[in-house]
């Protein structure tokens, strides 16, 4: 399979899997296509062809095990195991509140730069996204953010890193 395939059968198979669910007031895909547009918009500062595809494809897909009733097996065999393993590290562990769920989930993150690149792209998505709509959301990731750079920052990603303080500080 091409390369460009992947990423085409990455956003059939989660626009599919996510069919149904919304974001807020939209459609999921609106927040899928988010990431997927952010991990291209930032693909350059990865390194190989292979790695940007392989991470626009988990970025379409970034949410399937968390949401959708997936197995980590069924995904990988959909796609491919690379593509899958970055999405399982990104996919939230089990906790009672979101800082439990973080701590738990942050290890197997930064472990894998291509999910570290991922989770970004997520959270960059989701504070462009609750910027816009003045969302409750926004203050959650602001008051998080000292953690999640702490745990999962590079300066590989600073471009990435620059956008985010800036739209959590305006």
């Amino acid at each position: 399979m091409a390369n460009g395939d992947l990423v085409k059968r990455a956003e059939e198979y989660a626009r599919a899997q996510h069919e149904g669910q919304m974001y807020g007031e939209r459609p999921y895909s609106y927040h899928l296509q988010q990431v997927a547009e952010i991990a291209e918009e930032y693909a350059h500062l990865l390194d190989s062809d292979e790695d940007r595809q392989t991470a626009i494809a988990a970025a379409w897909c970034h949410d399937v095990l968390e949401d959708c009733n997936i197995t980590y097996n069924d995904f990988a065999e959909a796609l491919n195991t690379k593509v899958a393993d970055v999405v399982y590290r990104v996919t939230n562990e089990v906790g009672k509140n979101r800082k439990e769920r973080a701590f738990r989930t942050y290890p197997k993150i930064w472990e894998c730069e291509l999910a570290t690149y991922v989770k970004l792209c997520d959270r960059l998505a989701n504070i462009r996204s609750s910027a816009a709509d003045s969302n409750r959301l926004l203050k959650a990731y602001s008051k998080e953010h000292t953690v999640f750079k702490y745990a999962l920052h590079s300066e590989k990603y600073a471009p990435i890193w620059d956008e985010i303080e800036s739209v959590l500080n305006s």
